[in-house]
């Protein structure tokens, strides 16, 4: 069985930190396909004709507009992707194509079934993500019209959440048949992730103060303002506690320093920054993600694996990642540092965390492990893909 691996970026190489979550899926994803013994075809990264004067555009328009032009779904850009993936498959015997996103598939003229993934479909994420927020009526119309033809090209689609899933299936009734869930597991690597955190929670147990966990690049997006808040109001209160920061360098008052610790972005492939992340999940009680907004969230996953409840936002993609009393606790977004305190207190008082730490885990084993999502993968290509490609 082979199948063309189509990415918009190039796999591999060094990643801002802002872009490794999403370029990390790709990656993941291949390794979940090659364990299953699935021949891949990698490809993508294609050029966009044009882009130096279509970039002065977006740049200029958005500089003066009062709303975001975004060139990415126009269609002679997509057109331009569909040509570059289509000389490639010319030149490849495969089963089908499964692609991160539809850019380069809106377009394309293929023989074989499409596949596509991603954590959210676009018109999810249009006035949701700021990003896509206040773009322009053309904008909007493009993305829609280019997402809704690479939709209905795909044999399947499959997204990480059901929030993302019913996004799709709204916007697209008539596909809905083919829309899928599968979640992602943990963006580390897989030598970091404990065996078994039975020797992790004793030595947490032994902890004189309740450590907080705050992972992310996107420090107002994830609302890191109001993780400070609250182990503020913890101390404040009389529970010792301390907040570690991990993928940003925030600014961080003078007075609120004395428990909170900025490490910034730890690149996970030096031994170094390995380990340091490594020691900083041991010892972490609770993942504290208060999200504005998020699509799925790697993170919980990877707080799941070392059996760390994750405290976070009832908001996009979160609810699939995390599973209220079983992974962690979902807050609605109007929820402040009262609540989650008043959470804390009772987890970390009343006798129960180690139980919630182990189903944390445990759900980690069941359902949120790229072995047992490259499985589900497997099932699916097979059933809904390659199979139907073999009988025509």
């Amino acid at each position: 069985m082979k199948a063309a691996f189509v990415t918009p970026y190039h796999l591999g190489g060094r990643v801002a930190p802002e872009w490794v979550g999403y370029r990390s899926v790709g990656a993941l994803l291949a390794g979940c396909f090659e364990r299953e013994g699935i021949d891949l075809l990698y490809t993508g990264g294609y050029r966009e004709h044009g882009i130096v004067w279509r970039g002065a555009r977006q740049a200029v328009f958005n500089l003066f507009a009062s709303q975001k032009y975004l060139r990415f779904a126009e269609p002679a850009i997509l057109r331009g992707y569909a040509r570059q993936l289509e000389q490639v498959l010319a030149q490849s015997d495969v089963d089908c194509v499964v692609s991160h996103g539809w850019l380069a598939v809106a377009c394309a003229e293929l023989r074989v079934p499409v596949v596509i993934h991603n954590d959210a479909p676009l018109v999810r994420l249009i006035d949701y993500y700021s990003y896509y927020s206040g773009i322009t009526q053309a904008t909007m119309a493009s993305i829609y019209k280019a997402e809704r033809a690479a939709i209905e090209k795909a044999s399947l689609v499959v997204y990480a959440s059901e929030w993302a899933a019913e996004g799709a299936r709204e916007a697209y009734p008539s596909c809905a048949e083919k829309i899928r869930v599968r979640p992602y597991g943990p963006a580390l690597p897989q030598q970091l992730l404990p065996d078994d955190i039975t020797n992790i929670l004793a030595a947490r147990s032994k902890q004189k103060q309740c450590e907080l966990l705050f992972f992310g690049v996107d420090w107002e997006r994830k609302r890191g303002p109001l993780a400070v808040d609250i182990v503020r109001r913890l101390n404040a209160t009389g529970m010792p506690a301390r907040l570690t920061v991990v993928g940003c360098r925030p600014p961080i008052s003078s007075d609120d320093k004395q428990w909170v610790e900025v490490c910034g972005f730890l690149d996970t492939r030096t031994e170094q920054g390995a380990q340091h992340v490594q020691a900083i999940m041991n010892r972490s009680h609770i993942l504290v993600l208060p999200v504005l907004a998020e699509a799925f969230g790697l993170v919980f996953s990877e707080a799941s694996a070392f059996g760390i409840p994750s405290f976070a936002s009832a908001t996009g993609g979160v609810a699939t990642a995390i599973r209220d009393g079983v992974n962690g606790r979902l807050f609605s977004c109007a929820d402040g540092a009262e609540e989650y305190c008043a959470a804390i207190k009772n987890l970390m008082s009343s006798g129960s965390y180690e139980a919630l730490a182990r189903s944390s885990r445990r759900d980690y084993e069941d359902r949120l492990n790229w072995q047992h999502i490259g499985r589900q993968w497997s099932e699916l290509l097979h059933e809904h893909a390659i199979s139907t490609h073999r009988r025509a």
